[in-house]
Parts: C-alpha cells; structure tokens; sequence
C-alpha cells in the first residue's frame, strides 16, 4: 500500500520540541527539591546571591503570578502537542489497518474517543464503507480521512488498489447460481430465472433453439422426458463465454398437478377485520416429481386478517398472512408476512402478475414482489384462484433499507396516498405529511400525501424530527426539479425510469393516486419502488372517461397524477435515459408480453375455470372499476384478447413519442 510521508517529518519535530519543552518545564515550586544534588559551594553561592536581594513582597507577589502565567501556559501547550502526538499516532495506526488492495466492500476502522472521516473523489463511501466495483481492471483511488480530537483535526490519505475480480470466477459463481435455481421436474409451464446483470448477458436455449422470455413450453407428453437446457454466460467487459447445461425431467400428462392448493383452518372463524387477526393453521399442497399433490405445510400455526382498502369492500376478500418464524413459499426468501390478492376487478386475474413479471426483469428495481397463483380453501370452502405474493415492507430481502435507528437520516419507506384526504385526518404531521408542489410556468400549486410506511409511526424508534427530516427531503426535491438544480442528486434517474415506463405501459392508476411506493436509505437518494396495484389499469379503468383510459398520451406525467414525473418528463436526461431503456427492450416488448400472458394463462387454466363458476362475473358485473370495454368482453378468452390488443396498440404509441424525444 503506497502511504503519504508528507506528515512524517511534521510529526519527528513537534517530538522532537515536546521532549526539550518537557525537559526545561520546572515549576516555581520545585527549587528545594531540586537544591538537594547541590555542591556545598553552590548551595553556598545561591544562598549570597539571594542575601544580595532584600525581601519585597510586591517583587515576590509578581514573581508568583508570571510563574503561575507561565506554568499554565507551558501546560496547555504540552496538551495541545500531546493531542498531535495522539492524532499522529492514531494516523499511522489507520495506515496499518487499511489494505494495499481490495476485491470486495471494505468497513473502515473507527475509533472510540476520536472523530474520524473518510471520504474520496473516485470511489463510494458509505457508512464507514468503501464500495466495491468491478471495473474491468486494477484501479488506483485515493482514500482520503482525518481524525479530530478535542477540535484538533489532522488529515492523511493512503492510495489502495480496487482489484478487478477475474471474469472465469465471476462466470463461474453466477453460472452455479443461475444453474441450482432450474427445477429438476417440470409438469407445466416454466420460466426459468431471470438473472438481470450489467456484468453478464445469459442466454438459455433447448435443442438449439433460445428460449423466448426464458419460458419453457409445457407439451403434455405422454411419456416421462428429459429436457436439456444449454446455458450461455458472456462477460461483456471482454466477452469471455462459459457455456453449461442442466437436465431436468418433463413429467408427462397424465400426472400433471395444477397450481398449488393453500388451505386455511381458523376454527370455523370468519374474517370479519382489517385490523385485528385472528389465529389459524394453514397447509399447502403442491405437485411432487411424480406430478401428484403432497403436503408442503401441514397444520402450520399462523394468523390471518383482512387487507386493502376499496377491495376489502368487494365480496372476494384479500387477506393478509403472519407467521411467529420466517416461512418460505414456492423458493422465495422466508418471512414472516405474505400477502393474498384476490384480484376481484381484474377479469383476466393476471395483470397485477405482469407488471411484476415485467419489473423483475429490469435492474432498476431492487425489490420486486413475487407471485405465485394458488387455490384458496377457507375452513374447507373454496374461495377462488389467489396470488400469493410478498409484502411490501422494510425487511432484509425486501425493501432492504436501514433498521431499527433513531437518526433522522436513516431508511424510509412512504406511500403516496390520496385516500388520506378522505379518511380520518387527526394524524397528519404524525403519520403523514403532505409536499406543497407548484409549478414554475404556470404557478398551479398541488399537495401530495405521503403516508410514512417505515420507520413504523408506533413503533419505539420514530419520532417526529424523523418526519420533519423527510418532509424537508421531499421539498428540497420537489423545489430541486422545479428550478432544474441538481435534482438527480436527490432522486434514482435509474429507478425513476424503469417506474415510469411499466406504469404508462399500463396506464396505471394508481401510480397518481396510492399504492406509489418511494423509499430512502441512510445518506442515499429516493428510489421508485417496489410495483404495487396494477389490477386498475390497460383499459380496466371504468372510474375513467372514455379518452383517459385509450392507449394514446401519456398518463403518470400528467399535472394531476404523480408530481415526480410531471417535472421529469421536462428534462432531457431523464428522456435520453428513458429512450435509452426502451430501445434496449422495445424490439421483443411485444412478444415478450404475447408469451408471459400465453403461459400464466395456461398454468391458471383450470384455477381460473373453477374461479369464474364461483365468482360469475365476466361480462354481468356493472360497477364503478368496470370498464365499457371490459363489460363487452363476454368470456375470459375475449379478455384476454383485449388486454395484448391494448399492449400492441400502447406500445406502438410509446415507441413513436419516445423517438422523438
């Protein structure tokens, strides 16, 4: 590790000067202590020259108050070097702990009694931590610090090496990765993993042919089969390929399971609150190797509420899921609180299922929540074909921001809410807060209600300075894009992005209205995220006229929808980063949704037969959400006809305004 020197010589002379300045230090007080190594003759001496001089008490009260200056002054000087020698010191101990070179996230050292900061122009510091990036090569950086004590402050810097990572380990770790994640058996429909990666560019294929969409075609053979999947991994840096495969077995047909059955027991207890749970056992069935359905859960303790807010009114009921340890379901990570949705409004029950499907695949996002479709039982009575996905919550694998602190600047999680004004409003400036946006051009002032979702409002660590903090964040963003200064340092552009485009591509409701979900980690910016409620959008939007819910315009820009992309849209480089993302996924967008909504139809096929015989109310339920469009689509295949034709009419929208950008 190369070191600075430059302090070194510094340090050898303020030494060097302590220990001649401690070495002549001897206070008025001393003198008869020091006068026992006299000579006689020397004792005799001294002893002439003070009878030479006649007592004086003024010359005596003065002698006392320059030596009792002096002494003083001598002491607050040897503290003040010894703080330097301190410093100096705990500078050269930081140069000893710091690594010549590093390959992965590095946490600095801290000490206790001393203020010490880190910072470099090059690379990322956060939280006392360098951050790691593969660069393609060895990388020189500058770690500058300095460290204070009693106001006193030195500052050093050292010169470490960023190590490039070998691009075989990393094809190889992600190839393990990609590979473990494949099922062994396939009785339906599959898509194998999406792996989104700046880094890495994978490619699936089967008997030479790339698999669309990662989605393996379920055949219905009739015999048992193997299925090889070739894998393809290229490191763009250097496109350096590793190639593998896996096999996995094709049940055949007459063993195929349909999607998972969840059975809920609470005792014969109705669910009748939204607030209070009640307890419950739960058991899951799903298809084992031989296609036949097993228990995954039996009789496992859990409690259960209801959820949502129009749709807890609506007569297929969402429910919320707790469990007292961290439970795992269909592979995704284990937690404690899952959600069921019921997706009453939605006639084709898959749109929510597509948005997320779509956002898992773009890295903007770095939560999305899964979705898995299972028939629901309720104390054995069936109540139709669910999604069970995950709650969106502040959670390690989730959305993974900063926990449990009293700092101001720490994780936060908010929800634009416009259902704030029309419920109970006692809590405001407690639990919610409201950003005042107005517009420069033409002076139209809005108010956006953000419900704070995290830290939790009741819980031991908020506080109301924690309110304030991220209200005055808002504001300075807000403030920040409409005087056009500097507001990407105050907001994701990445994350702005790839929201934007899965909420306009739906034409989302929500995405003005609730369910918008904004979050903030300790010292970073605001990211868009994670999807939620997608059930009201792409022409299910009865609630809206006629020319609102078509294909052409664009819908969360507008005025009265969301603020953050009214402003957006004025600036060219959200534009260039938005054509930039569209032209990397127009040219198979279509496809891609054709494919994704053929297969989660035909996994659902029987789920969703047996949904609509309970709830029948394709194309006989009227209502507020309900759409002239969606009413006139008599059965589920006419459905599903008119949502792929409203994504080739969108998309073919979007592309031609975002060319012009």
């Amino acid at each position: 590790m190369k070191k600075k020197k430059g302090l070194l010589l510094i340090a050898i002379s303020l030494l060097s000067f302590n220990l001649v300045a401690c070495h002549f230090e001897i206070p008025f007080f001393s003198f008869d202590f020091l006068s026992n190594g006299k000579s006689s003759e020397e004792e005799e001496s001294i002893s002439k020259e003070s009878s030479e001089e006649p007592y004086s008490s003024e010359s005596s009260e003065s002698s006392y108050e320059s030596s009792y200056e002096s002494s003083y002054e001598e002491s607050k000087s040897s503290s003040d070097n010894q703080d330097e020698i301190d410093l100096l010191n705990l500078i050269d101990q930081i140069k000893d702990l710091l690594p010549s070179e590093i390959k992965a996230n590095f946490t600095l050292p801290t000490f206790s009694g001393y203020t010490v900061e880190y910072s470099s122009l090059e690379v990322e510091v956060v939280d006392n931590r360098i951050i790691y990036e593969n660069r393609g090569t060895d990388f020189t950086f500058t770690l500058e610090f300095g460290v204070s004590k009693n106001n006193k402050t030195i500052y050093d810097s050292v010169d470490i090496v960023m190590k490039k990572q070998e691009d075989s380990a990393i094809l190889r770790s992600y190839m393990d990765t990609y590979k473990s994640k494949i099922r062994p058996i396939i009785n339906s429909d599959y898509v194998l993993p999406v792996f989104r990666s700046d880094e890495i560019k994978c490619e699936v294929s089967v008997n030479g042919s790339k698999l669309a969409n990662n989605i393996f075609k379920y055949t219905f053979p009739n015999n048992r089969e193997q299925v090889t999947f070739d894998i393809k991994a290229t490191y763009v840096a250097t496109n350096e390929v590793l190639q593998d495969s896996v096999t996995s077995i094709v049940e055949k047909a007459s063993v195929a399971c349909s999607i998972p059955k969840l059975y809920i027991d609470t005792g014969g207890h109705g669910i009748h609150s939204k607030e209070t749970y009640i307890d419950g056992k739960i058991t899951l069935d799903e298809c084992n190797e031989n296609g036949q359905y097993v228990h995954t859960y039996t009789n496992l303790d859990m409690q259960i509420r209801g959820r949502g807010n129009s749709t807890w009114a609506l007569p297929k009921k969402p429910y919320k899921l707790k469990f007292d340890e961290k439970t795992s379901f269909f592979g995704e990570k284990a937690q404690k609180d899952w959600v069921l949705l019921a997706n009453y409004v939605d006639h084709t029950l898959i749109r929510d299922y597509l948005a997320k499907f779509l956002g898992s695949t773009l890295d903007g996002f770095s939560f999305t929540p899964s979705c898995h479709f299972v028939d629901l039982y309720l104390n054995n009575s069936y109540q139709g074909s669910y999604m069970l996905t995950d709650q969106v919550e502040v959670k390690s694998g989730r959305v993974d921001v900063e926990r449990d602190s009293r700092e101001v600047d720490t994780g936060y999680l908010l929800e634009l809410d416009q259902r704030l004004y029309s419920e109970e409003s006692g809590n405001k400036n407690k639990t919610w807060f409201e950003v005042s946006v107005r517009d420069a051009q033409t002076r139209q002032t809005k108010n956006m209600p953000y419900s704070i979702k995290y830290p939790k409002t009741d819980g031991e660590f908020f506080s109301l300075d924690q309110l304030d903090y991220i209200k005055n964040y808002l504001t300075n963003t807000f403030n920040a894009l409409n005087n056009n200064t500097n507001y990407t340092d105050y907001l994701d552009i990445k994350s702005a992005v790839d929201f934007f485009l899965i909420s306009d591509l739906f034409k989302n409701v929500d995405v003005g209205y609730a369910s918008s979900f904004i979050y903030k980690d300790k010292g970073g910016k605001l990211f868009f995220g994670p999807l939620w409620d997608f059930d009201l959008s792409s022409l299910n939007q009865g609630h809206l006229s006629y020319n609102e819910r078509q294909y052409p315009e664009w819908y969360s820009s507008r005025w009265d929808k969301n603020g953050f992309f009214y402003y957006l849209m004025k600036y060219s480089t959200f534009k260039t980063a938005l054509k930039e993302r569209w032209v990397s996924i127009y040219p198979t967008l279509l496809t891609d949704i054709n494919d994704i909504i053929d297969h989660i139809t035909r996994i659902i096929e029987d789920s969703r037969i047996r949904n609509f015989q309970k709830w029948d109310i394709i194309g006989k339920n009227r209502d507020w959400y309900t759409s002239d469009e969606v009413y006139n689509a008599k059965t589920y295949d006419a459905q599903i006809t008119l949502l792929k034709g409203w994504f080739s009419d969108r998309i073919g929208w979007m592309n031609t305004e975002i060319n012009k950008f």
